[in-house]
């Protein structure tokens, strides 16, 4: 019950943050509800851009930091498919939704598809990423 509550709060809090847009440049860092870091991105040339280097199913938090260092947090979800959705006030929905109403494009990089590009295996959805990997992070 505790848990439903507090996701009740962080999703209001998430409602009232996406109400005022992301920043025009910025910089974000994907966490997931264990801490650990999982991807990054930015918001650059009216595109937002994400890589995910961990597409296990899990909770995450969106950190985006703007040019000022002033820090908005995004309360989302990463499904079982490997794509991004954010938690707002009108729910669940596609983080592809999201910047369209931030006037952005979107980009999605995972792991799987870096590797792909490269011609490379890389780690599955649920493995963990290489120590050399995870420094890329870093």
């Amino acid at each position: 019950m505790k848990r439903v509550a507090l996701s009740i709060v962080a999703a209001m809090l998430v409602a009232a943050a996406m109400a005022g847009g992301l920043p025009g440049n910025g910089t974000i860092a994907v966490v997931n509800d264990a801490g650990r870091l999982v991807g990054t991105g930015s918001v650059h040339a009216g595109t937002l851009e994400i890589e995910l280097v961990d597409t296990s199913a899990a909770f995450v938090t969106l950190r985006v930091s703007d040019a000022a260092g002033v820090v908005t947090a995004y309360q989302g979800v990463v499904a079982l498919d490997g794509s991004l959705h954010l938690i707002g006030a009108e729910g669940i929905q596609p983080a592809v939704d999201f910047a369209a109403r931030n006037a952005l494009a979107f980009e999605l990089h995972t792991h799987a598809s870096v590797e792909a590009q490269r011609g490379g295996a890389g780690a599955g959805p649920n493995e963990e990423p290489s120590e050399a990997e995870a420094e890329t992070l870093d």
